[in-house]
């Protein structure tokens, strides 16, 4: 890029006309580049927005729901599913199911996701990313604790076959009537 912009000044010192020309060309040229910068800089959502603190059994979490009032025209229909998935899986958590996760909730996680970073590549997700963290931790406390309870089911199962067992061996064993 620099040895492009250097020929096209050295060709211009040849001609009055011309440098003036193109002095307005690169002028107008590096105007644009920082106006687009600005532009991008000035087009990421600020990812505090729409974003309030949750906390669930002393851990925190960030929550954001978008105001129907300020979904853009573009990608406001994506950011209303992706919103409405993380809003039910908030319930399930706050239901105290066992489960907050499953496979198919992923799926359609992951291709809201996609979607809104398609449509709206500004958008921040951040905090989307931290709920839906906080969401699988949370998802795999549960999972361990049901392991833990479905072991010592079995446990208390196995010890009870065994008393079971022991209390009949321990009965005395008939004795057979003689026929005399």
């Amino acid at each position: 890029m620099k040895h492009l912009l250097l020929l096209s000044l050295l060709g211009l010192t040849l001609v009055p006309d011309a440098q003036a020309q193109g002095a307005l060309t690169v002028f107008n040229a590096i105007s644009a580049a920082r106006s687009m910068s600005a532009n991008a800089r000035a087009n990421q959502q600020d990812p505090q927005e729409y974003t309030r603190p949750v906390v669930y059994e002393g851990e925190m979490f960030h929550y954001k729901r978008t105001p129907s009032a300020a979904y853009l025209r573009k990608g406001g229909a994506q950011i209303a599913v992706l919103e409405r998935l993380l809003a039910e899986r908030y319930t399930v958590l706050l239901a105290d199911t066992v489960l907050i996760l499953s496979p198919a909730w992923e799926v359609q996680y992951a291709e809201a996701t996609k979607q809104v970073q398609y449509v709206l590549p500004t958008w921040s997700m951040l905090a989307y990313e931290d709920e839906v963290a906080f969401y699988r931790r949370e998802d795999g406390v549960r999972r361990q604790w049901m392991e833990e309870v479905r072991i010592a089911r079995q446990k208390r199962a196995r010890r009870a076959a065994r008393r079971d067992s022991l209390a009949r061996l321990a009965q005395p064993l008939p004795i057979p009537a003689t026929n005399k």
